[in-house]
């Protein structure tokens, strides 16, 4: 599964930070450098390629991320930044499919994230970011296939593209709240799969601290 790579538009966007700032001068409460924590729930996708048959297990699960980020807020408002995350979760799966005599596992515990936010701080108190965003996911999976009483691996790797919106808040000194609500598109190409994966919602809060 495979998505495509968002570090040209990453590299883009910090160009356009670099654009200098023509706006009213005030504080910018969205703008430099900011890292902190966030706890969401996605959707996680196990792939394995078994009699020519992408076999998959899909499941819900908790994901605690630590991220990083480097935004620019312009004078009229408009917020561009780029950010990357790197996560831990419950990510071990399993399907059966007793008329193939098949037992597949997945084990996975981390995952990492790099995409590109964009927004807006409405009103006269630029307190309140108004953002969407894109990024990528990428988890990596150990995978052990049993098949009519023999065993073998198989290493899976796959891209998820995540997208959604959310607010972000100020709330004292350099530290702020967020929560976002989106979904998430995987990319199987031609292959044939055992399952059509419905893309869902995904959401979480985060507590960031701007450096």
């Amino acid at each position: 599964m495979t998505t495509k790579s968002f570090a040209p538009y990453s590299i883009a966007l910090l160009t356009l930070c670099a654009i200098p700032d023509l706006g009213v001068a005030q504080e910018k409460m969205f703008n430099g450098v900011y890292g902190g924590v966030e706890l969401g729930r996605q959707k996680i996708i196990g792939g394995s390629f078994v009699d020519g048959i992408d076999f998959l297990s899909v499941a819900n699960r908790a994901v605690l991320s630590f991220q990083a980020g480097v935004r620019y807020q312009f004078g009229f408002g408009l917020v561009v930044g780029v950010e990357g995350s790197a996560g831990v979760l419950d990510g071990n799966l399993s399907l059966d499919d007793p008329p193939r005599s098949l037992n597949i596992s997945y084990e996975n515990s981390g995952q990492s994230t790099l995409g590109a936010v964009i927004g807006f701080t409405p009103g006269s108190v630029k307190t309140l970011l108004v953002f969407t965003y894109v990024s990528e996911a990428t988890r990596k999976f150990d995978v052990t296939i049993q098949q009519a009483g023999m065993a073998f691996p198989q290493r899976d790797e796959q891209g998820m593209l995540r997208y959604g919106g959310g607010v972000e808040g100020h709330l004292s000194g350099h530290l702020h709240f967020r929560a976002t609500v989106g979904s998430g598109r995987a990319d199987f190409g031609s292959l044939r799969t055992n399952i059509n994966v419905s893309r869902g919602v995904e959401f979480a809060a985060s507590m960031l601290f701007r450096v």
